[in-house]
C-alpha cells in the first residue's frame, strides 16, 4: 500500500470583523477585544442586537482584480481578499509555478449560505428597476470565489465549493489536506467564507432562535460556556490556508506554520438543527482523527471549540469532548474564540484553524472572554478570561454545523 503524503501549511489570509490580516486579528484576540458592536435592527423584527460586520466595505473589493472582483458577491470578495493574502505568505516572489505542475494545484472552499445574500440583493432591485445586474448570475453562485481564485491564480487542479452551514470551513480544510495526502494534489488553497447581511437571511437566523438574545450587554452577547449565554453573534469574514506536500514545501525552503496530522469528519444525521442525543458521531470525528494522527488523548495540549454561545451546542460539545477523551478531557486547556470573533459560519472552522496554527508558533492560547457565570455542566478548562502560555505542540479544532456535520482537525507543530 502506498504511504500517505504529509501536508504542511504554509500560508494563512483573513478578514472579519476584527482586522485584515491574520496577525491583526490574533493580536485582537489575545487582547480580549470583541469583533462585534451594538446594532438595533428592530424595525426588520430582528430581535438580535450584536453584530459583527467589517466596515468601509467597499474598500475591500477595490482592492481586488475589477475582471474577477465584479462578478463576485460580498462572501467572494472576502475569499478572495483572503486567498491573495495567503499565498503571497507562502510565496512572496509569486513563483508557485516554479515548484508545482499546475494541474496538481488546486482549492476548496467552503461556505453556508455562499451566494443567498447576493441573490436576496439582486432581487431587490429588480422588484424596484425590472433589472438586477448583468453578471447576478454568478454573483450570486455560491462557487463564484472557487472560480476567481483559479482564475486569478491559474489552478488546473481540484477546484471545490463545499457548504456545510458552520462545519464549511473545517471540511474545506480537511478536504484539502484529503487531496494532497492521497497524491491527487500538490499544493491546495482551502478556506471558508461568509456573509449574511441582508435583512431578511438575519431574520431568517433570527427567528430559528439561533442568535444571541441579550438586550444590552456586550459581555453576554457571546459568552461560550457560560450560564448568561443565549445564542451566537452573527458575523461575516473569510480565512485560507495554502496547503503544501511536505517534500515539496521543504524541498523549496518554504517556511512552514504547521503539519495537518488528523481529520475526522461524522455525520449526526438526526435533522438540521437538533443535536444528537447520541454523542457517538461528535465525539466519533474527535476519535477519528486522533486515530489517523496516531495520538492518544494525552498528546492534545490545545483544542479550540466549537463553542457558539448556544445554550444546546456548548453542553453538548462538552459531552462529547468527554466521550472522547476520557478523563484527559479535564486536563486540556479549551477555548472558544467566537467569544471574541462572534460565529463567521461557513468561514468559522477556517478561521479557527489559523488561530491554532497561532498557538503552535506563538506559544499562547487564548482565552474564552467573558465566561464570568460558568455553566456546570460546561466543566472543562475553558481559560475563563485568562491567555495560557506553554509549549503546545499539538492542537485540536473542533467544528460541527446545520444538517450534522462535525470536524475535528489535528495540527502539529514541526518537529514535535
Amino acid at each position: 500500500m502506498q504511504s500517505c503524503n504529509r501536508v504542511v501549511v504554509t500560508g494563512m489570509g483573513a478578514i472579519t470583523g476584527m482586522g485584515r490580516c491574520p496577525a491583526e486579528i490574533w493580536q485582537s484576540v489575545l487582547s480580549g477585544a470583541v469583533g462585534y458592536g451594538y446594532r438595533d435592527l428592530s424595525e426588520s423584527h430582528i430581535h438580535a442586537r450584536f453584530f459583527s460586520f467589517i466596515e468601509d466595505e467597499h474598500s475591500v473589493g477595490e482592492a481586488l482584480p475589477a475582471r474577477l472582483s465584479r462578478a463576485l458577491g460580498r462572501e467572494g470578495e472576502l475569499a478572495f481578499y483572503s486567498a491573495l493574502q495567503a499565498m503571497t505568505q507562502a510565496f512572496p516572489d509569486g513563483n508557485w509555478p516554479e515548484h508545482y505542475a499546475r494541474e496538481k494545484a488546486g482549492l476548496v472552499m467552503g461556505t453556508g449560505w455562499g451566494g443567498g445574500d447576493a441573490g436576496r440583493w439582486l432581487a431587490d432591485k429588480f422588484a424596484r428597476k425590472g433589472s438586477s445586474h448583468p453578471l447576478g448570475n454568478l454573483k450570486s453562485m455560491p462557487s463564484s470565489a472557487a472560480g476567481a481564485c483559479a482564475t486569478h491564480f491559474g489552478l488546473h487542479g481540484t477546484q471545490l465549493t463545499l457548504s456545510g452551514a458552520c462545519a464549511a470551513g473545517a471540511m474545506a480544510v480537511g478536504q484539502a489536506y484529503r487531496e494532497i495526502q492521497r497524491g491527487g494534489a500538490d499544493m491546495m488553497l482551502a478556506g471558508g467564507s461568509e456573509s449574511i447581511s441582508h435583512l431578511s437571511a438575519i431574520w431568517e437566523m433570527d427567528v430559528l432562535q439561533a442568535l444571541t438574545k441579550e438586550p444590552q450587554d456586550i459581555r453576554k452577547a457571546c459568552c461560550p460556556f457560560s450560564s448568561d449565554r443565549s445564542g451566537f453573534v452573527l458575523g461575516e469574514g473569510a480565512a485560507v490556508l495554502v496547503l503544501e506536500n511536505y517534500d515539496s514545501a521543504k524541498r523549496r525552503g518554504a517556511t512552514i506554520l504547521g503539519e495537518i496530522v488528523g481529520y475526522g469528519y461524522r455525520c449526526d444525521a438526526s435533522g438540521f438543527v437538533s443535536l444528537s442525543e447520541d454523542l457517538s458521531h461528535r465525539a466519533g470525528a474527535i476519535s477519528a482523527a486522533l486515530n489517523e494522527a496516531g495520538l492518544d488523548a494525552a498528546d492534545i495540549n490545545y483544542i479550540n471549540a466549537h463553542g457558539t454561545s448556544t445554550p444546546a451546542n456548548d453542553v453538548h460539545e462538552t459531552l462529547a469532548i468527554k466521550r472522547a477523551l476520557g478523563e484527559q478531557a479535564y486536563h486540556v486547556p479549551v477555548s472558544s474564540t467566537k467569544s471574541s470573533t462572534g460565529h463567521l459560519i461557513g468561514a468559522a472552522g477556517a478561521l479557527e484553524s489559523l488561530f491554532c496554527l497561532h498557538v503552535l508558533n506563538g506559544g499562547v492560547a487564548p482565552a474564552t472572554w467573558h465566561l464570568d457565570s460558568p455553566d456546570p455542566q460546561c466543566d472543562l478548562n475553558y481559560l475563563a478570561n485568562r491567555n495560557l502560555k506553554g509549549d503546545f505542540k499539538t492542537v485540536m479544532n473542533l467544528n460541527s454545523g446545520f444538517g450534522g456535520h462535525n470536524t475535528a482537525l489535528i495540527f502539529q507543530r514541526m518537529g514535535a
